[in-house]
Formats: structure tokens, sequence, C-alpha cells
């Protein structure tokens, strides 16, 4: 998708996959400049918002992001080693200034 202005006929019948489809694009391409300022993609922010509620290890992120299919296997290698996060032994978590409040 490239011209949200192009939105498709409502009044036509399309399966839930479609929409869901277009739904995603419309996501993708409204956020992925707000990511980009933090020089963030919607994987790295999908990385964060996982490791934001509590301190998770790498197993347990694998896990949680299996549902969002990306082509990087290791998402967190990069977040993990940046300024909004912290890597302990075996947790991640974010800076305290991104954590979600109690």
């Amino acid at each position: 998708m490239s011209d949200l202005t192009q939105l498709p006929d409502v009044g036509e019948q399309r399966p839930l996959g479609y929409w869901l489809k277009h739904l995603d694009g419309a996501i993708e391409e409204s956020m992925g400049p707000l990511f980009a300022t933090d020089g963030l993609n919607r994987r790295g922010w999908q990385v964060l918002n996982a490791i934001s509620y509590a301190p998770i290890t790498i197993a347990e992120l694998d896990e949680t992001l299996a549902a969002f299919p990306s082509p990087t296997s290791r998402p967190c290698a990069r977040t993990s080693t940046g300024s909004s996060s912290a890597a302990g032994p075996t947790r991640l978590t974010t800076a305290p200034a991104g954590r979600h409040p109690p």
C-alpha cells in the first residue's frame, strides 16, 4: 500500500483476511515514520513493548514474538544493546524511563 487515500470500496464483499491485511498495511504505513524517528522499526517496537511490562528472558521473548513472523530470527540482539533497554545476565528489561507504571 502506498497511499491511504486509495481505500477499497467498503461496499464490496471481501474475506476477513483481506481486511486484516489491509489494516496491517495501514498500520505499517502510518507507524513506520513514527518508529523511524526513534531509530526503530515495527519489530523493534514489538520487542520493547514485550519487555516493558517485566524482565523477560530471550527464550520468553522469542516465544512471545513467535506470533508475529519476522525475517529477523533474533530481534532482541540490536535492541538489547541500545539505550532503550538493558540486558542482565539472563533477562531483558527496559531502562527505567521505558517501563510501564505498576
